[in-house]
């Protein structure tokens, strides 16, 4: 099994997957659902938070923000993209 580097980012940052040149590489961002709550970064749900989560429950994750560009094609494709994508991260 190979081994990825995970990260993990909260509210409005732009981090995408596209600005890093690293294959090896899975980005969460929060607000995340697990299971079927939804969850913002706080000082209580954090990156530590999630990975204990994992840890200890072996939850999934599911970041429940849209990137800029798969809202583009959300606007601009409405028929070959789902309106709501989650994007489902096993860490």
């Amino acid at each position: 099994m190979s081994k990825k580097i995970f990260i993990i980012v909260g509210d409005n940052l732009g981090l995408s997957r596209k600005q890093i040149d690293y294959d090896a590489l899975e980005i969460v961002k929060f607000p995340v659902f697990v299971g079927e709550t939804e969850y913002r970064q706080s000082e209580e749900y954090n990156a530590n938070w999630l990975i204990s989560k994992y840890e200890n429950e072996k939850v999934v994750a599911k970041s429940s923000t849209l990137i800029h560009n798969e809202i583009a094609d959300c606007l601009f494709h409405p028929k070959s993209i789902p309106v709501f994508q989650s994007k489902s991260i096993p860490f």
